[in-house]
């Protein structure tokens, strides 16, 4: 995780943070190498050569004369997140446009993941009641849609063809979100056509004709004109000169949520001034009486969750010892039918799985925040990821999270880590299937590791580039 951070002077004795020193005036050099890496390069790579070249977690990057500070110190993330942060905000408090913010407008509107201060709490506190224990455990919106998830995944296997996870899963988990949080289950995208193998494309693969696909093409174009404008830094209106790149995006997505909200507001009309309660209404309802932005609860619905799934699959794939020791735990437990919210939580080795894939595939890689006042941050000195995880950091290990003695390395420092959960759909999956196999040839192309990664430093790169060049299954 990686917070870019703007800050003021230091005071009181504090020590500069290092600064990146370009061969261009403003360091523009650097910013350009930091846009080409986000096409070409393992995410996040190059600003870890920062922090290697300077030996220090912390480092400020300098661009165009302004401070852009990365860290991967976990004491200073957790200051911004946690005990230090009402001294921080989505955009810089200093600067009256607010430029950092508005590069996320496009993608996050107004809503809880792009508004600090009393309107965060406002949000907060709205959103709250809808994932409370007593809902959330509730696992029948999973049951009925893990069970669709199944059979399409059995009709592939059964017919010997490969089959696209991840848009599976993006399917599934916007499918439950839907009927979870909306009340609606007329979206049914896991009954539209799926891609065939080796004709999937990187954006609305199999949704051609629908309106899912252009949702989906329009979400996955707004995050990608976000990242872009994430390693352009403040100058990124400078490449929207003409206008707002995410416009005609936006509208195609606000055209497909439209009668989720055009439903909620018949309701609401028909009870007139009356407001509903927590647990009489849908999320949708709640919405409607305070604000009409949606795109934040099905940004954190579909894309969290799916990307989870998608590389716990990934790694089971390519480690099926890891596969046979989740499908042992999950039939002793729970051989056949739906799993129960305890069920769930009494498997240890599923939520090792799913943390370990957390820890190596984050959903959300990277945070930003600016500082409101002048601000020290309690620094660590350079250390590695080796020293944090140990010598198999970049190793998929489920067992770090189980063993005794591994696990209190965790224990003894929680700031390292924040784990969710996604556990139902896989114990549905491991109930029918004994393991996996990673078809590199029918991927989508443009997902495909590129060359580059062969020499890199975790095993896992190295191997998913062998394949390719081997046409091999994993």
């Amino acid at each position: 995780m990686i917070d870019f951070i703007n800050v003021e002077t230091p005071q009181r004795g504090a020590v500069l943070v290092p600064e990146i020193k370009g061969r261009w005036p403003g360091n523009l050099d650097i910013l350009f190498k930091l846009v080409k890496a986000f096409h070409e390069d393992h995410p996040l790579s190059f600003e870890e050569s920062f922090f290697n070249e300077l030996q220090s977690d912390t480092v400020n990057a300098r661009i165009l004369w302004r401070d852009l500070i990365f860290t991967r110190d976990h004491n200073v993330i957790k200051t911004v997140l946690a005990t230090g942060f009402l001294d921080f905000a989505k955009g810089d408090a200093s600067n009256k446009t607010r430029l950092a913010l508005k590069f996320l407008f496009g993608l996050l509107g107004n809503g809880i993941l792009n508004t600090d201060g009393e309107e965060w709490k406002a949000h907060r506190a709205l959103l709250r009641p809808f994932f409370a224990r007593e809902r959330v455990s509730d696992l029948e919106y999973f049951n009925h849609y893990s069970n669709k998830t199944v059979e399409l995944f059995l009709a592939r296997a059964l017919s010997g063809e490969s089959i696209d996870v991840q848009d599976v899963f993006g399917r599934f988990t916007l499918d439950v979100a839907s009927e979870f949080l909306f009340a609606t289950t007329k979206l049914n995208t896991l009954d539209l056509p799926l891609p065939r193998p080796g004709e999937a494309a990187m954006v609305a693969t199999g949704t051609q004709g629908h309106d899912y696909g252009e949702f989906l093409n329009a979400l996955e174009q707004i995050q990608l004109i976000t990242s872009e404008r994430v390693r352009r830094s403040w100058v990124w209106p400078l490449y929207e000169w003409w206008g707002d790149a995410t416009s005609p995006y936006n509208k195609a997505i606000d055209d497909w949520v439209a009668p989720l909200i055009q439903g909620a507001l018949e309701a609401k009309k028909k009870r007139g001034s009356e407001k509903m309660g927590a647990n009489e209404a849908s999320l949708t309802d709640h919405l409607v009486d305070s604000t009409d932005n949606l795109k934040n609860i099905l940004l954190a619905s579909r894309e969290t969750t799916s990307t989870l799934l998608t590389f716990l699959l990934y790694m089971l794939s390519e480690h099926p010892e890891a596969t046979m020791k989740l499908r042992a735990e999950i039939m002793e437990i729970v051989p056949e039918g739906a799993p129960t919210f305890e069920n769930v939580m009494n498997m240890k080795y599923l939520r090792a799985c799913l943390n370990e894939t957390l820890r190596l595939f984050a959903p959300v890689p990277l945070n930003m925040r600016g500082v409101c006042p002048p601000f020290g941050f309690p620094c660590r000195s350079w250390i590695q990821a080796d020293d944090l995880w140990g010598a198999d950091a970049e190793e998929f290990s489920p067992e770090r999270w189980i063993k005794p003695e591994r696990l209190k390395i965790i224990t003894s420092d929680p700031s390292k880590f924040i784990p969710f959960n996604a556990g139902p759909l896989m114990v549905k999956i491991l109930q029918v299937f004994r393991g996996f196999e990673l078809h590199q040839e029918d991927a989508p192309p443009g997902s495909l590791p590129p060359s580059s990664w062969k020499h890199g430093r975790a095993s896992r790169d190295r191997e998913s580039v062998a394949s390719l060049d081997n046409h091999t299954a994993f």
